[in-house]
């Protein structure tokens, strides 16, 4: 929970009412017509009226703190509740209060966040719960809330608007999916070609294969070299549970447009998705988003998937594919797991490329491409290629 507003950061603020714009005009209209008739007794009345009602709000502005809890992380499209409390710190009554979050963020929609308080006795307070529903990820400051009165007349709203600013982290939407979504190696143990555990367990010995592009040269054994006379590496498995390593394509496959965005949005929510649902039967040892390449093995196993949701809740769409050096890169680091995900916008090139490495190395690979066009399924060449509309990842749908 973000720490709650306090009275030290205020600052006093005045706002006219609509009834009092109307006296306003009133007045103005007035003093023009003041001018042909004779009018001041009721101009006089009116200045008066304003006057009186602005000097009595200035006397009996409320002093009031206001608390407000509210959670430093949110997820899009999911309600929060958030509890308001309003107290009078005064030895006089406080009256024709209204109290609550008046301005929140674009994206942010709100239910009872201003509270209307008849009367407030003097070290009275009033709480109240409200929701908060974001609908955009990211990173957000919300300002303080806000409390005003509009006593004697309801001409002027005289109070104090709280100026603590908080930080709110909005996670991208995910949802639990279906095990079979990201492979047959999901939430088995000690099966497969190829499964490194964690920290704490003991590799068993199954053989030598041929050297692959990919292997570090530590697993080289050489004198299975010399015996076979071609480069061969020792393979182990342990019985730790499945270290995976999850890659988002930041690129959209088409730009400037909306539907795009719309896409790279679905794709976002997807990976999330799957960092969510893989957070209790594999270890996510490194996530790639574009060309930034997070390594996480120095994360609790438990905050891994958290982890990776801060992440893609600010990450934004790239210009350009990553570049050569970065996936060559990103290559070396297959033979540190057993799985690999990709999520992806397209299927061409440069993703059969990626899919193909993680594949050599020994992987069990599973892409799955976001795509809105049914023209896009081209061939995967042996991989395991799945496509998945945006209206499907939205509506947490994902069946494979």
């Amino acid at each position: 929970m973000n720490p709650s507003y306090s009275q030290a950061g205020t600052r006093w603020t005045f706002r006219l009412t609509d009834l009092g714009r109307h006296a306003l005009w009133a007045t103005a209209l007035v003093l023009l017509a003041s001018l042909l008739v004779p009018a001041f007794g009721a101009l006089c009345t009116l200045i008066c009226l304003q006057a009186v009602g602005l000097a009595i709000g200035l006397a009996l502005r409320p002093a009031v703190s206001l608390r407000c809890d509210m959670p430093d992380r949110l997820v899009a499209g999911r309600e929060a509740a958030v509890r308001l409390q309003v107290r009078n710190d005064s030895g006089r009554p406080a009256y024709d209060l209204i109290c609550g979050l008046e301005s929140l963020p674009q994206g942010f929609q709100v239910a009872d966040g201003m509270r209307p308080i008849e009367s407030l006795g003097p070290g009275q307070s009033v709480e109240w719960p409200c929701t908060v529903v974001p609908q955009r990820r990211g990173r957000h400051r919300l300002d303080g809330p806000v409390c005003r009165s509009a006593f004697p007349f309801n001409l002027v709203h005289i109070g104090r608007a709280f100026s603590f600013t908080q930080t709110i982290l909005v996670l991208p939407a995910f949802y639990d999916l279906d095990p079979q979504t990201l492979g047959p190696w999901v939430g088995l143990h000690g099966d497969g070609p190829r499964l490194l555990g964690g920290t704490g367990t003991y590799p068993e010995y199954l053989g030598n294969r041929p050297y692959l592009p990919g292997d570090p040269p530590r697993r080289i054994d050489a004198r299975a070299w010399a015996r076979l006379s071609v480069p061969a590496v020792r393979e182990f498995q342990e019985t730790g549970e499945p270290r995976v390593g999850l890659f988002l394509d930041t690129c959209p496959a088409k730009k400037g447009n909306t539907e795009s965005a719309h896409d790279f949005e679905a794709a976002v929510s997807l990976c999330a998705s799957v960092a969510h649902s893989m957070r209790r039967s594999c270890a996510i040892e490194w996530f790639a988003a574009g060309e930034e390449i997070h390594t996480l093995t120095a994360v609790p196993q438990g905050e891994r998937s958290d982890r990776v949701h801060e992440i893609l809740a600010e990450v934004g769409p790239a210009e350009s594919r990553a570049a050569e050096t970065s996936a060559e890169a990103m290559a070396e680091r297959f033979a540190a797991v057993s799985a690999a995900v990709f999520v992806l916008s397209s299927w061409d090139m440069q993703q059969r490329q990626w899919a193909e490495w993680a594949r050599q190395a020994g992987c069990h690979t599973t892409v799955l491409v976001v795509a809105r066009q049914a023209d896009q399924q081209r061939q995967a060449h042996g991989m395991e290629v799945h496509w998945v509309w945006p209206s499907q990842t939205w509506e947490g749908q994902v069946h494979l």
